[in-house]
């Protein structure tokens, strides 16, 4: 064997034995959950793996000089899986967490089903409406008390004589964390929603659903529906994420090709595909790989570079930033997406208003469920409005929606 040949053949053995470490470090996640444990697995592996090739490339171990040249060759494959780990894997994310307004940073915290949540309640000077207005904020892995465009539109609300709460999900915004990120699901979302509406003194409430939270919104009037007073939907979401039929558009869709760049910059990340990949094996893994206080920063400056394409004019870059929840997200959009349970019709007279602007990025035939399952449903286009609506004209929307909620008094 010519040494040219020698070289070729050590090049991709070293590269078949380095991939099946990185794919050894994925799979020993569904039982070493630390990193610890699945690197240290990973690192013998390779080790172990370099010796069966020496072994079939050379023969007996029996001469000295073909154990140590075997033992060196190894031990060098797993220096360089070392290196990659520290160098590309383990490398920490880019990313800043937004600073948060003082006003924001004293939101209340209570406990809801055993977790803390982060609310903003918003009283009126003199009530006029008989029921409590809910934001449900964007998502999932948005935020809510933060957004100083939201406090407009509901400090506006309040001053037509409503009053409002606006929460922060479970992983999301200033609320707590789970320790598995697993537990993040719609289910789990609806019961802190039912548990916040079982405390309001009005007994009842509009759900002000923005984006996805339309979709929870109306999941949750589908299976209380004595305890809604009133839907208001802006940019709804998909109610269904079906896999055979996706919206093949995004926020990325929307933006300049200068702003698409900053935002492959983050996309491109292996440290960021490896937490997907261990967490599909074992959910603990893939955080204690990836641990929130690395995650929500990364993930609140993707949604910064991204959100220009949710306004009407993508260079308007002063959209209200907030603590965003990658885990939440990520499994919460994991567990929606194929989920084509179906919600059924609203017979109860539910009155539900949706707002949709000339510049949502989602398609119009996004509302076509909506029309299906709520039957006294009006819908809207509003000119010069994307899908971030509410950072656009915050107070024209209060005084629409006071318009709609007024009707029925």
């Amino acid at each position: 064997m010519s040494i040219f040949t020698k070289i070729i053949t050590a090049l991709i053995l070293a590269f078949v034995i380095l991939g099946s470490a990185y794919v050894s470090m994925i799979l020993s996640a569904a039982w070493l959950p630390t990193p610890t444990g699945f690197v240290a697995f990973s690192v013998a592996f390779s080790l172990a793996l370099g010796l069966l090739f020496a072994r079939i490339l050379f023969g007996s171990f029996r001469k000295p000089r073909v154990l140590r040249n075997a033992l060196i060759g190894s031990a060098s494959i797993s220096l360089m899986w070392g290196l990659l780990l520290i160098g590309w894997i383990f490398r920490p994310l880019q990313g800043t967490n937004p600073s948060t307004p003082q006003e924001q940073t004293e939101a209340q915290h209570i406990t809801v089903q055993g977790l803390h949540l982060a609310l903003r309640h918003y009283t009126p000077d003199s009530v006029a409406f008989p029921f409590t207005v809910v934001y449900l904020h964007p998502g999932p892995g948005n935020f809510g008390t933060e957004n100083t465009s939201v406090d407009r539109l509901m400090r506006a609300l309040a001053s037509y004589g409503m009053q409002g709460l606006v929460y922060d999900r479970p992983g999301e915004g200033l609320s707590q964390r789970l320790e598995d990120p697993s537990g993040y699901t719609p289910e789990l979302q609806l019961q802190v929603l039912d548990a916040l509406l079982r405390g309001l003194p009005t007994g009842k409430a509009v759900l002000l659903g923005d984006s996805y939270g339309a979709r929870l919104g109306v999941r949750y009037a589908a299976a209380h529906p004595g305890r809604v007073a009133g839907l208001v939907l802006l940019s709804p979401g998909p109610l269904y994420t079906n896999p055979w039929d996706p919206f093949k558009v995004s926020l990325y869709t929307r933006l300049s090709q200068d702003q698409k760049k900053e935002v492959n910059k983050l996309r491109t990340n292996a440290r960021i595909l490896t937490a997907h990949l261990l967490s599909q094996r074992n959910a603990l893994a893939g955080r204690r790989f990836l641990p929130d206080a690395e995650a929500d920063p990364y993930f609140s400056s993707m949604f910064r570079e991204l959100s220009p394409g949710g306004l009407c004019d993508p260079n308007d870059t002063n959209y209200a930033y907030g603590n965003c929840g990658f885990w939440s997200s990520l499994w919460t959009d994991r567990r929606e997406y194929g989920d084509t349970i179906a919600v059924p019709v609203l017979r109860d007279s539910i009155p539900a208003l949706a707002l949709r602007g000339t510049c949502d990025y989602l398609p119009e035939r996004v509302m076509r469920p909506y029309f299906r399952v709520l039957p006294f449903l009006k819908a809207e286009l509003l000119m010069d409005r994307g899908h971030l609506m509410v950072h656009e004209d915050p107070e024209g929307l209060a005084a629409r929606i006071a318009i709609f909620l007024g009707e029925g008094k």
